[in-house]
């Protein structure tokens, strides 16, 4: 590259950035050019101005906390954790690093240490929001409901009220079965424009309320906002089993599965996707087959309630549908 083309390009970077020449209080600290690398996805820039930061002033928790970031995004999550347990070290009353070790070893499925590690990041001085939303998941995923719910309780009453926040609010209290209060939730969620899986969710309720239109209706929604694999499935399953007569629909169902399976070419959702295979072939009139599908689930170790309560059924030779016992 011409040399005084990369000349001027710098004056012009030092006109903009020099308080002579913009008027600017200071230039910009080596961990804030390292912070708006890193947000650029420069990594190896970011790096640079944080080692340089370090290297200036090693007591600097913002720079160790943005050189574990680094090293987190090139898959170093050791030595990204050191990082982050150096900035605690530096800075134990700052809730940012504890709330950064819980993302890194959620990402790693030490689900225990993360919660504890959000745990310290709302024990700090004004909390942490974050912290509680990510800890109420993973609560959630644990089977914790109450301490789950308990979170999303905490989270609203300090301001924090969102789409988001609400609809994992209605997740919980659909763990705890109180079916009413997560039909509620959820419906204030997708008020506040929550992600697709509120209308997923909220079908799921409508299901366990016996609300079968308004279950379908949701789903329907659910997968005009966002065509995945589970909105698919969830409404072929809808539309296979449910028991009122006038909403089931075979060859739909059997077009969504199809679907389905197109967007998934690796299988896997194949667990996910057995039991509604099971029931089209039922419908199909091959029973031997529907029953082999779901008792491979079984063999797996994979199959749910539902898939058990499906297989008897089809044992018995009767046709399975959605709230039967």
């Amino acid at each position: 590259m011409d040399s005084k083309w990369i000349n001027t390009a710098r004056a012009a970077l030092l006109a903009a950035a020099l308080p002579g020449f913009c008027g600017c209080s200071k230039w910009p600290s080596e961990t804030a050019l390292g912070d708006r690398s890193y947000r650029r996805g420069a990594l190896e820039r970011a790096a640079l101005h944080y080692d340089r930061a370090l290297e200036a002033d090693p007591g600097d928790a913002a720079a160790w906390r943005g050189r574990g970031n680094v090293l987190a995004e090139n898959g170093e999550s050791d030595r990204a954790l050191d990082c982050y347990r150096r900035a605690q070290e530096l800075a134990p009353q700052e809730p940012m690093g504890y709330f950064l070790e819980g993302i890194l070893l959620g990402e790693r499925g030490e689900t225990d240490a993360a919660i504890e590690a959000y745990g310290k990041a709302i024990a700090c001085p004004g909390g942490s929001p974050w912290a509680r939303i990510n800890r109420g998941k993973l609560l959630l995923e644990k089977g914790d409901c109450a301490a789950s719910l308990a979170d999303y309780d905490a989270v609203i009453g300090t301001g924090g009220d969102s789409g988001g926040v609400r609809m994992m609010r209605g997740r919980a209290l659909s763990c705890l079965e109180r079916w009413n209060e997560a039909e509620s939730e959820l419906g204030k969620a997708i008020a506040l424009h929550a992600p697709a899986g509120a209308w997923s969710d909220r079908a799921f309720v409508r299901v366990k309320l016996g609300k079968w239109e308004e279950a379908r209706s949701d789903e329907m929604k659910a997968l005009a906002a966002d065509k995945t694999v589970a909105n698919l499935n969830n409404l072929a399953i809808l539309l296979l089993a449910s028991p009122r007569e006038d909403l089931r629909d075979t060859e739909r169902a059997r077009e969504l599965l199809a679907e389905a399976r197109s967007l998934d070419p690796d299988n896997r959702y194949a667990p996910w996707l057995a039991s509604t295979e099971a029931g089209l072939a039922f419908a199909d009139g091959d029973t031997d087959r529907a029953i082999a599908l779901l008792q491979g689930l079984v063999d797996a170790g994979t199959a749910e309630l539902d898939d058990l309560k499906q297989l008897d059924a089809y044992r018995r030779g009767v046709p399975y549908y959605l709230g039967g016992e």
